[in-house]
C-alpha cells in the first residue's frame, strides 16, 4: 500500500488541506501542537471510520462546523484507490453520514459500515474486524499514536498476552477453550437428561416382551377361530344351497298344485263340452230330419233387374214429356202475350211508327198457327203420357211380385245353406269328441303323476323347516365368531400400536443410549485431548512468534544502543527482560531515551513479526512512527538515519518536532499553526 494524497475539509485544527505523500520517507515536522498528529488520525479515520472511544466524531470535527471530510488516495498493486468519509454534527451528535470509494474511476457510494468492509477487504484484513472498535493490526504495523507507544509494555502480563493473540489472531484459541468448556456443560447437561430417559429402559422392555407375547396368543387364537368360522361358513354355504334346492323343489309342488287345478279345471271344461257336443247332436239330428233339400231354387234376382231397368226408362221418357210439355206451355204464353199486346197498341215501341191493321192481322194469323202447332203437340206428349203411366203401373206391380218371390227365395237359400252347415258340423261334433277323449287320457296321465309328486309335500316341507332352523343355528355361529374375531383382530391391532409405540419408545430409549455413549466419548475427547491440544497448538505458535520476536527486538534495541551497557530479551510473556551490568533492572528505572528505544525497537520487531504471520495485509511496504525519538539524546538520534535504512520500507512517514531528523528523510513537509487554523508548507 502506498499513500497518494489526502485532503482534509473542517478537521481539528485544519479548514481544508491537501498534502500529497511521496515514495520513500517523510518527515512532517512541525511545533508541538501544530497539527502533526491529526493528518496521522485523519488517515486512520478514512480507513476505518469513527471507532468510538478510539477515534470518535468529536475529536475529529472542527469546532463550531457543521460539516467535515477526509478523503484519502492511495495505491494497492497498481490500482488507484479513493475513500472519502464525512461528518455531520446533529442535534443528538456528530454522525458518520454516507460516504464513496472510487476504484478503478468506478464510483461506489456507501454507508460507513460498507466502506470499512470494503477496505479491510482491499487491505487484506481479516474480515471480522468489520465489527471491531480497533484494529489492532494497523496500530501495530502501521501507526501506533505517541501515547500508545509504551502501553503494551506497561500492560500486565495477561493483558499483553491478550492483546498479541488478537493482534496475531490466536484469541480464537482462547474463544474456542472457553466456547468448548460452554458447550461440555452443555454436553453434560444433555447426558444428564438422557441419563434420566434411559431409567425406564429395563420397564420398557418388559413391557414390550408382554406385550408381544400377548399379542402372538391372540394371534394363534385368532387363527383357530377364523378356522372355526371358515368350516361354520362352508356349512352354512352347503346349508343355504341345499335349501335353495328345498325351496326350488317347494316352489315346483306349488307349481304342481296349481297346475293340478288348472288340471282338474280343463277337465270339468272338456266334460262340459262333451255334454254340449251330444245335445248339440240331437238338436241336429232332429233339423235335419225335419228339414230336407227337395227342390232346386231359381233365383228371381235378373227379372227383378229387368222390371227396375224398365221402370228407370219410362221414368226417364215421362221427365222428358213432362219438359217438352213446359216447353210448349211456355211457348204458347209467350205467343198470348205478343198476340194480346199487339191488338192493345197502336204504334211500334221500336220505330214509333203507326202499325196498320192489316199488319195486326197478319201478325195475329201466323201467332194462331204457332198456338195450334203447339196445342197439336202438348196433345200428343198427353197421350204418351197416360200410355207411359198405365205401363209404369202394370211394372211396379211386377216389381213387387219379383221382390215377394226372391225374399221367400231367400229364405228357402238360407234354410238350405243351413242344412248344408249342419250336415257339415256333424263330422266335426265327432272329431272334438274324439280330441276330447284323448285329452282327458293325457289330463288323467298327468294327474296321476302330479299326485305322486304332491305326496312328497309334507316329507320336503319337514326337511325344509329341519334346513331353515339348521341355517338359523349356524349363522348365529357364524355371527358369534365374526365379532369374536373382529373383538381379537381389535384387541391385536391395539397391541400392535402398544408394540409399535413401545419400539417407538425402544428405538428413542436406544437412540438416546447411543447419544449417551456418543456424548460421553465427545465429553472424554474435548475434555482429555482437544482442550490441551489447543494449548500445545497455541503454545507452538507462540513459541513461533515469540523466536522471531525476540531475535528481531534484540537486532533493534541493539541498532538503536549500540554502544550501551544495556541488553534485552523477551521472557515467556512477551515481555522485554532487560540486563544492566548483568543484573536484571525494571522498565521503569531506565532513562526516557533508554524507554523510548525499547519501545520503538518492541514496535518494529512486531511490525515485522505481524506482516510475516499475516501474510495477507497489504499494508507492509507503508510504516507511519509518531515521535519516536522522545527522550533521544544527540546521538540517538544519529542512529536513526540507520535505523530507517535498515527498515527498508517503501514508503515511511515519521512525526517529529527534532529538526536534527529532517537531514536523515527524502521528502520534509512543515506543519504550521497560524492562530486556531493549521497549515502544510512544502519546503
Amino acid at each position: 500500500m502506498q499513500l497518494l494524497w489526502i485532503e482534509l475539509n473542517n478537521i481539528r485544527s485544519y479548514t481544508k488541506e491537501r498534502i500529497d505523500f511521496p515514495e520513500g520517507s517523510l518527515l512532517l515536522s512541525g511545533d508541538i501542537g501544530s497539527g502533526k498528529s491529526t493528518i496521522l488520525l485523519a488517515i486512520e479515520f478514512s480507513i476505518f471510520g469513527v471507532m468510538r472511544s478510539h477515534l470518535s466524531g468529536n475529536a475529529l470535527l472542527r469546532h463550531g462546523c457543521n460539516q467535515g471530510s477526509v478523503e484519502l488516495a492511495f495505491k494497492i498493486e497498481n490500482k488507484e484507490i479513493i475513500i472519502k468519509r464525512t461528518l455531520k454534527r446533529t442535534a443528538t451528535g456528530i454522525k458518520q453520514t454516507a460516504g464513496h470509494l472510487i476504484l478503478n474511476n468506478t464510483k461506489l457510494d456507501a454507508t460507513p459500515l460498507e466502506l470499512k468492509a470494503k477496505t479491510l477487504q482491499l487491505l487484506g484484513y481479516p474480515d471480522e474486524l468489520v465489527s471491531k472498535n480497533k484494529s489492532l493490526i494497523f496500530r501495530y504495523t502501521v501507526y501506533t499514536p505517541q501515547e500508545e507507544m509504551l502501553q503494551i509494555l506497561l500492560e500486565s502480563e495477561d493483558e499483553r498476552l491478550d492483546t498479541l493473540r488478537r493482534v496475531f489472531g490466536l484469541d480464537k484459541y482462547k474463544r474456542i477453550r472457553n466456547n468448548t468448556a460452554l458447550y461440555l456443560k452443555e454436553l453434560r447437561q444433555k447426558r444428564a437428561i438422557l441419563e434420566s430417559k434411559l431409567e425406564d429402559e429395563q420397564e420398557i422392555k418388559t413391557k414390550l416382551k408382554n406385550a408381544q407375547q400377548q399379542e402372538e396368543e391372540l394371534k394363534q387364537s385368532n387363527i383357530q377361530t377364523k378356522e372355526t368360522l371358515q368350516n361354520i361358513q362352508q356349512q352354512l354355504t352347503k346349508l343355504k344351497q341345499s335349501l335353495k334346492e328345498l325351496e326350488k323343489q317347494e316352489q315346483d309342488i306349488q307349481k304342481a298344485r296349481l297346475e293340478k287345478e288348472t288340471l282338474i279345471g280343463t277337465q270339468k271344461t272338456l266334460e262340459k263340452e262333451t255334454i254340449l257336443l251330444n245335445e248339440e247332436t240331437l238338436q241336429l239330428n232332429e233339423f235335419l230330419a225335419k228339414h230336407k233339400i227337395t227342390e232346386q231354387l231359381t233365383s228371381p234376382e235378373q227379372e227383378l233387374t229387368a222390371i227396375k231397368e224398365k221402370i228407370k226408362n219410362l221414368n226417364e221418357k215421362q221427365r222428358s214429356i213432362q219438359e217438352k210439355t213446359a216447353f210448349f206451355t211456355s211457348k204458347k204464353e209467350t205467343a198470348d202475350n205478343i198476340k194480346n199486346k199487339l191488338l192493345n197498341i197502336d204504334n211500334c215501341p221500336t220505330c214509333q211508327q203507326t202499325i196498320s191493321q192489316q199488319h195486326k192481322d197478319h201478325i195475329c194469323t201466323k201467332q194462331d198457327e204457332t198456338l195450334q202447332k203447339i196445342q197439336n203437340n202438348m196433345e200428343k206428349l198427353t197421350q204418351a203420357n197416360t200410355q207411359i203411366t198405365t205401363l209404369l203401373k202394370n211394372l211396379e206391380e211386377r216389381e213387387s211380385t219379383a221382390q215377394t218371390n226372391l225374399k221367400t227365395y231367400l229364405q228357402k237359400k238360407t234354410l238350405q245353406q243351413e242344412v248344408k252347415n249342419k250336415e257339415k258340423r256333424k263330422p266335426e261334433i265327432e272329431k272334438r269328441k274324439t280330441e276330447i277323449q284323448e285329452q282327458t287320457k293325457t289330463l288323467q296321465e298327468k294327474l296321476s303323476q302330479i299326485e305322486k309328486q304332491l305326496t312328497q309335500s309334507e316329507t320336503l316341507i319337514t326337511t325344509i323347516q329341519q334346513t331353515k332352523q339348521e341355517e338359523q343355528t349356524h349363522s348365529q355361529k357364524e355371527k358369534t365368531l365374526l365379532i369374536k374375531t373382529t373383538e381379537q383382530k381389535e384387541r391385536i391391532d391395539s397391541l400392535e400400536k402398544e408394540i409399535k409405540e413401545t419400539q417407538e419408545k425402544h428405538k428413542k430409549i436406544q437412540k438416546h443410549k447411543k447419544q449417551f455413549q456418543t456424548l460421553t466419548e465427545l465429553e472424554e475427547w474435548l475434555q482429555k485431548l482437544f482442550i490441551n491440544l489447543l494449548y500445545i497448538i497455541e503454545k507452538q505458535v507462540l513459541l513461533k512468534i515469540h523466536s522471531e520476536f525476540d531475535q528481531l527486538f534484540q537486532n533493534w534495541f541493539s541498532i538503536l544502543m549500540e554502544d550501551s551497557l544495556l541488553s534485552v530479551r523477551l521472557d515467556d510473556s512477551f515481555s522485554p527482560h532487560i540486563i544492566q551490568n548483568t543484573h536484571e533492572t525494571s522498565f521503569l528505572h531506565l532513562s526516557g531515551g533508554e524507554r523510548t528505544s525499547i519501545a520503538l525497537a518492541y514496535r518494529l520487531a512486531l511490525n515485522k513479526v505481524i506482516n510475516d504471520f499475516v501474510s495477507t495485509i497489504q499494508t507492509k511496504d507503508l510504516l507511519i512512527l509518531d515521535e519516536p525519538t522522545d527522550g533521544f539524546s544527540s546521538e540517538q538520534l544519529d542512529k536513526m538515519r540507520e535505523l530507517l535504512d535498515e527498515l527498508n520500507a517503501h514508503q515511511i512517514i515519521l512525526v517529529s518536532h527534532e529538526t536534527k531528523i529532517e537531514s536523515f528523510v527524502d521528502n520534509l513537509l512543515h506543519v504550521v499553526k497560524d492562530g486556531h487554523e493549521s497549515k502544510v508548507l512544502p519546503t
